[in-house]
């Protein structure tokens, strides 16, 4: 095959996978969609060309990777990896870079934070590889099945992306203070989405105008729907109403795939309302990430504890959280996270 023939085999390659994400996504391109090698050094290439202008499909152009790798044999010892649903997987990473775009501060100057995220995602995808080689990895490097599978259903890689969420936040996001009010942000956007729904995936499209409002193509395989919370969580504030709350929200979260299971102990009325009580999660999808970030006393994601804070604060309550990591000789694997509930009618997210 002469050059000019590869470049046209490598060019239809590239379009399909565009065109795809731009009816996905439109011009907020979700960052974390891309594989490995979403950092592309034809980028420059195919924007001269003037087949991608600088809305949505400069960022899908980053998918169009001349360099990469065709994947290899699959050998029989290499393990399957396990599979999350996608739109648990979507959801909570795409809602951690919304509130990071909406965020300001550090990350106000344009593609600041997409920048930072693809260059550290480059850089640690050798270790990632490293530590999964057991694994069949082979999917996030064939275009054809990036079409057919939203990668981020990989459990491994979604964990390994969500810490990379989490050290590009952390790099602009210093103070723990903020750091903290990044994540109750975060939780209150999740918890939101389990009231009222969510789906993701490919838009609909009418003629050749793309509509981000439009329905979502539930027939795609790269579609998801978190459906929205029924019946209604109690409306009260009590410690009975915290608890079947708070229960619920964790088994739709367990339901949804985010977690193995949970436990959640009894709430013990404590001096002026307070209340106390310990929850376990087991295994959340991003427990690699958690660990490490925890570890290295880094910015963890809490998605879960965060969810429960929004219900709290949405009750009138402020909260007080103290995690750790399940003991290392532990059967089951996860975190644990004491709990303190002050009365506070300023802590309403309304």
């Amino acid at each position: 095959m002469d050059v000019l023939s590869r470049h046209m085999v490598r060019f239809r390659r590239a379009l399909r996978v565009g065109l795809l994400l731009i009816l996905s996504h439109g011009a907020r391109f979700d960052w974390t969609f891309l594989g490995p090698f979403g950092d592309l050094r034809n980028r420059r290439h195919l924007l001269s060309s003037g087949l991608f202008h600088t809305g949505a499909l400069v960022l899908s152009g980053e998918t169009a990777a001349a360099e990469t790798p065709v994947a290899g044999p699959t050998y029989r010892t290499l393990r399957a990896p396990p599979e999350i649903p996608v739109a648990t997987a979507v959801i909570l990473l795409r809602t951690t870079q919304e509130a990071a775009l909406d965020w300001g501060g550090p990350f106000s100057k344009p593609g600041l934070y997409q920048t930072s995220f693809n260059k550290k995602r480059s850089e640690g995808f050798p270790a990632f590889k490293e530590r999964y080689a057991t694994y069949d990895l082979s999917a996030l490097l064939n275009q054809t099945q990036l079409l057919a599978k939203d990668p981020r259903t990989n459990r491994l890689y979604f964990s390994f992306l969500n810490e990379v969420q989490f050290r590009t936040l952390q790099d602009g996001i210093k103070r723990r203070g903020e750091q903290e009010r990044f994540g109750l942000n975060v939780g209150n956007r999740l918890y939101r989405k389990i009231l009222q729904g969510d789906e993701v995936g490919p838009r609909l499209v009418k003629g050749d105008t793309y509509d981000p409002k439009a329905p979502v193509d539930m027939s795609s395989p790269l579609s998801g729907r978190w459906p929205s919370l029924s019946p209604p969580l109690p409306k009260g504030g009590s410690s009975v109403d915290l608890a079947k709350g708070s229960q619920r929200l964790l088994d739709y979260l367990r339901r949804e795939g985010y977690c193995k299971d949970f436990t959640l102990s009894s709430f013990k009325l404590k001096d002026a309302g307070k209340l106390s009580f310990e929850s376990f999660v087991e295994e959340p999808i991003n427990l690699e990430a958690t660990s490490t970030l925890m570890r290295s006393r880094g910015f963890p994601p809490r998605y879960d504890q965060r969810i429960l804070q929004a219900f709290f604060a949405d009750r009138g309550f402020d909260s007080e959280l103290d995690d750790e990591l399940s003991d290392a000789k532990s059967a089951m694997k996860g975190v644990r996270t004491k709990w303190l509930l002050t009365p506070d009618p300023d802590a309403s997210l309304e």
